[in-house]
C-alpha cells in the first residue's frame, strides 16, 4: 500500500512539475530524486509518464532547438541538452541535419553579431573584434563561423 501511495504521489508531482514546460527524462528523474524519492519509484513514475507521451526526449530535443536555435550555435545547443540529462544517441540523431560550420549556422552567428555591434560603437576594432568573439564563443559557435563572421562585420581578421 505505502509503495503504490509513494507511486501515486510522485506521479502527481511529476504532473506539476510538467505543467510549466516539457522535461527531459534525466529532468524529471533528478526533480523526482530531489523530492525524496527512490529509485524503484522513479522509474516506474518515469516508466508511465513515457507510455502516456508525456515524456519524449526527442520531442523536447527537436522543440528544444527550434526554439533556441536563432541565438546559440551548435555546440551551446550540444551543451544544453546534455546538461539536461538527455541520451547523446539521441542529441547526434536530432542534430545530424544541422552542423556546427554550415551556412544556417553562418547567417545565425552574423545577425546575432550584427545586434550586437553597436555596443561597440567607441571601441577600437581590435577590441570590438575580441569581445564580439567572445560573445559569439559564450552563444556556442565554432571558430571557423566567427573568425568568418568578425571579418565580415569588423572589416579586420580576428586578432
Amino acid at each position: 500500500m505505502k509503495v503504490e501511495q509513494s507511486e501515486k504521489d510522485a506521479l502527481e508531482k511529476a504532473f506539476r512539475y510538467l505543467a510549466h514546460r516539457d522535461r527531459t527524462r534525466g529532468e524529471m528523474a533528478a526533480y523526482l530524486a530531489s523530492r525524496g524519492y527512490g529509485e524503484e519509484v522513479i522509474a516506474r513514475t518515469l516508466q508511465r509518464l513515457t507510455s502516456l507521451g508525456y515524456i519524449d526526449d526527442r520531442r523536447f530535443v527537436r522543440q528544444w532547438i527550434a526554439w533556441r536555435r536563432r541565438k546559440n550555435g551548435y555546440h551551446r545547443l550540444r551543451q544544453d541538452l546534455l546538461a539536461k540529462g538527455v541520451d547523446r544517441q539521441i542529441i547526434d540523431e536530432e542534430m545530424a541535419d544541422l552542423g556546427p560550420e554550415d551556412e544556417q549556422e553562418y547567417a545565425i552567428a552574423r545577425d546575432l553579431a550584427r545586434q550586437r555591434m553597436p555596443r561597440y560603437h567607441g571601441d577600437d576594432p581590435e577590441a570590438a573584434a575580441r569581445k564580439l568573439a567572445a560573445y559569439l564563443v559564450r552563444r556556442g559557435f565554432a571558430f571557423g563561423i566567427i573568425s568568418r563572421v568578425v571579418r565580415e562585420v569588423i572589416g579586420g581578421p580576428l586578432a
